[in-house]
């Protein structure tokens, strides 16, 4: 029974031991650390000097619909890789018609551009789809998928086919 309060003080020395030490007059702590050191430098604008722009304002580029792009000399047309075409009918009068196309670029770089010409006698509309891309561009050799809806327009009554870079992807009805 004897040995019981001198355990305890052995702990209570151990503990004292072991709690964290005074503070110094200089206080090392985090949030001191955050504090300033110096006064802040005041920016006083004069009459004759522009005040800095922190916050400089982007512009961004305007995004055609149509992708309908005039090609340049350093520019080439290459071919899609098309996985699906869907034939859309919007409910609408007179009735709209849309081509839902999905595939893959040839690369990142290159840019989706499509022309849909109008029905010709034998009632043909004919779609070309492409990828524009430049011949100086270096560019990732890896395909990029992409999923486009192009809008074909309304039609007088008769019966379409719908051929896609030489292939025949849908026919519909006009109204």
């Amino acid at each position: 029974m004897k040995q019981i309060p001198f355990i305890l003080l052995a702990l209570a020395l151990l503990a004292a031991a072991c709690a964290p030490a005074e503070k110094s007059a200089k206080d090392d702590s985090p949030q001191s650390a955050l504090l300033p050191t110096e006064a802040p430098i005041a920016l006083q604008p004069t009459a004759n000097a522009p005040m800095p722009d922190r916050y400089p304002v982007v512009t961004p580029l305007p995004q055609k619909t149509d992708n309908t792009i005039p090609r340049r000399a350093d520019q080439t047309l290459d071919a899609v890789y098309l996985d699906s075409v869907n034939l859309l009918a919007m409910e609408s009068f007179p009735p709209q018609f849309s081509l839902e196309v999905m595939g893959n670029l040839p690369t990142p770089c290159h840019q989706l551009v499509y022309e849909v010409h109008p029905p010709d006698e034998a009632n043909k509309i004919v779609v070309d789809v492409n990828a524009l891309g430049s011949v100086n561009a270096m560019c990732t050799e890896v395909l990029q998928p992409f999923s486009a809806v192009i809008p074909l327009g309304s039609f007088p009554e008769g019966h379409y086919t719908v051929w896609i870079n030489g292939a025949q992807a849908a026919e519909f009805d006009g109204r």
